[in-house]
C-alpha cells in the first residue's frame, strides 16, 4: 500500500467516533491528544518505526513522586524543540503549595527512568525498599509495542504532515515480525528437547 493510502487511511479512522479522543488503553493510560509532525524538521520528529508528534498527550496512574505509598496522575507529552522532540513527564501540582515536578529529556524512557529514580529516592527516604531499575518510555507514554498501543500508533499516522516522515514505514507496509509466539511448533520443540 502507498504512504500516500496508508495516511488516509490512518485519517478515516481518526474521523470514527469508536476512536475519538482520550483513549482509554486499559486502566492507568488514556491518550488524550495525538500532537501533529512539525512541517520543519520533520526527519527529527521520527524513526522507521515510531512517530514523535509534537502536541501528543498522555495521562497515566503511577506510584506518586509526593508519597509513593499512592498513585498520581502524571502527563506525559512530547514538545518541540530546535534539536528534536523533548520528552516531557509532569505530576502536576494538586495545591498552591505545591510545585509540578518536570521531567524533560531526549528519549521517553530517559524522562521515565527520572520519575522510577524519583520515586525509589522517596522510597528510601520514607523507609520502603526501592522497586525496579529500568522502565519503558514507548509503554508508559502509551506508545509502546503492546496490542494495545498499536491502536494509538495506527491512529498517530494519521497527523498532519506525517508524509514528510520520508524514512518511516507505515504499519501496513512492515514485513511481519519473525519472532516466535508462544505456544508455537518452534518453541514446543525446544521445551520437549529439554526435557
Amino acid at each position: 500500500m502507498s504512504n500516500e493510502k496508508a495516511y488516509q487511511k490512518a485519517r478515516e479512522h481518526m474521523r470514527n467516533p469508536a476512536f475519538a479522543l482520550p483513549i482509554q488503553l486499559g486502566p492507568n493510560v488514556s491518550v488524550i491528544s495525538l500532537g501533529s509532525i512539525p512541517a520543519e524538521n520533520s526527519t527529527l520528529y521520527h524513526k522507521t518505526d515510531i512517530l514523535y508528534p509534537v502536541g501528543f498527550l498522555s495521562r497515566r496512574l503511577y506510584t506518586s513522586i509526593r508519597n509513593p505509598l499512592v498513585k498520581d496522575t502524571y502527563e506525559s507529552s512530547i514538545v518541540q524543540s530546535p534539536n528534536g522532540p523533548i520528552f516531557r513527564v509532569r505530576l502536576p501540582k494538586r495545591n498552591d503549595q505545591e510545585e509540578d515536578i518536570v521531567f524533560e529529556e531526549v528519549s521517553a524512557s530517559k524522562a521515565w527512568l527520572n520519575v522510577l529514580h524519583a520515586v525509589n529516592k522517596r522510597r528510601k527516604e520514607i523507609g520502603e525498599t526501592p522497586r525496579g531499575s529500568a522502565i519503558s518510555g514507548p509503554e508508559m507514554y502509551g506508545i509502546g509495542n503492546n496490542e494495545t498501543h498499536r491502536t494509538i500508533k495506527a491512529l498517530m499516522e494519521g497527523v498532519d504532515n506525517v508524509l514528510l516522515c520520508k524514512d518511516y514505514v507505515f504499519m501496513t507496509n512492515r514485513a511481519p515480525s519473525k519472532r516466535k509466539k508462544k505456544g508455537s511448533a518452534a518453541s514446543s520443540t525446544r521445551k520437549r528437547q529439554k526435557t
